[in-house]
């Protein structure tokens, strides 16, 4: 075994100690810290915030599905690792709908653990024998049903217990929880729903800001490792109900979904390929459908061209001079078709 390795599995031994001399802390060679996103949700407990139905649910399963993929979340980089969600709010049917809402792909690592809460030491046991990188508890009010979520011991009990889970595995937990009525971002880790010691505990706060028929949020996250004051502007999404850092030149931002969509036409006609919306889904592994919906949009918004049929294959193209990765792509000759209707799904956000 290498010697860093040897280092490495000497920290990971290491760390659950719980007695110290100062020389030793100063000799130990702990890992880097570890992120599940980078700079926003660290190894340990976090916590994302926010009044009902703002779309903090949408928000969590979408770092949910990064981590799972080893993709992005809100423009950072997630570490890559299966991930445990429990759905504690929300039926198996609702679940269906928002993985095809949102482009789950099949390949994704996530598990999901729907209207049950299985308690703390069965979690823990699950945790272990799955080596879960991310675990999503939504919401945590459903683990402690009959509490009082002002009472101070009662929650330093609740968290610090998600706590030392997370740090006692090396691994991720994420609560979803909720804001005072009102809350606004200058009051800070005061926002969150109950009594003081949740912000206390946990390792960092996540807390989403919208008005009330508004599509524009603020996100701010704050904690021991968060360097700085985080904050972003976010857009939520409609017809795929994710949350997006604006946009850049009038289309879609670097790494959303529609940017993934243009990419892939463009990467398909460099190689000589019709970006057919067959393609464009395998080449993406997401659901047709899914596809469809996103290049409709697309075709709406003036960024993509709807061809003539080849046989029963539908093509697309990137609007004149459209430029993906640095690249300018002509449109094909074919003639244009009418662009479809926008497809928004019926949903609710939570």
């Amino acid at each position: 075994m290498p010697t860093s390795a040897l280092i490495n599995a000497s920290a990971a031994t290491d760390r659950n100690r719980s007695r110290w001399s100062a020389s030793e802390l100063l000799d130990a060679q702990f890992p880097p810290m570890q992120w599940a996103v980078d700079g926003l949700i660290p190894v340990g407990l976090s916590a994302i915030c926010g009044r009902p139905k703002v779309g903090k649910s949408w928000l969590a399963l979408q770092a949910a599905h990064a981590v799972s993929t080893g993709g992005r979340f809100v423009e950072r980089r997630a570490a890559h690792g299966r991930v445990l969600y429990l759905a504690l709010e929300d039926s198996p049917e609702r679940i269906r709908r928002r993985l095809l809402i949102q482009g789950v792909s099949r390949l994704a690592a996530i598990d999901f653990w729907i209207l049950e809460w299985p308690g703390w030491e069965l979690l823990e046991q699950e945790i272990e024998r799955a080596s879960y990188r991310l675990v999503v508890i939504d919401t945590v009010s459903r683990t402690m049903e009959g509490a009082d979520q002002n009472d101070v011991p009662q929650m330093t009990a609740v968290y610090g217990r998600a706590q030392r889970v997370a740090l006692g595995q090396n691994i991720s937990i994420v609560l979803v929880d909720h804001q005072k009525k009102g809350a606004t971002s200058e009051e800070g880790t005061d926002g969150v729903l109950g009594s003081t010691a949740k912000a206390a505990v946990s390792d960092a706060i996540l807390q989403l800001y919208k008005e009330q028929g508004r599509h524009e949020a603020r996100l701010t996250a704050i904690g021991r490792d968060v360097e700085g004051d985080v904050e972003m502007s976010l857009r939520f999404d409609a017809s795929t109900c994710s949350w997006e850092v604006g946009s850049e030149n009038g289309g879609p931002k670097r790494d959303s979904v529609k940017w993934e969509v243009m990419n892939a036409i463009a990467k398909s006609a460099e190689e000589g390929e019709l970006p057919t919306t067959t393609r464009i889904s395998h080449r993406l592994g997401k659901a047709p459908g899914f596809v469809s919906r996103m290049l409709a949009d697309l075709v709406d918004a003036g960024l993509v061209m709807k061809l003539e049929k080849n046989g029963s294959d539908q093509p697309y193209v990137l609007t004149t001079g459209r430029d993906v990765n640095g690249v300018n792509h002509q449109p094909s000759s074919l003639t244009p078709l009418t662009s479809p209707p926008n497809i928004i799904p019926d949903h609710g956000q939570n």
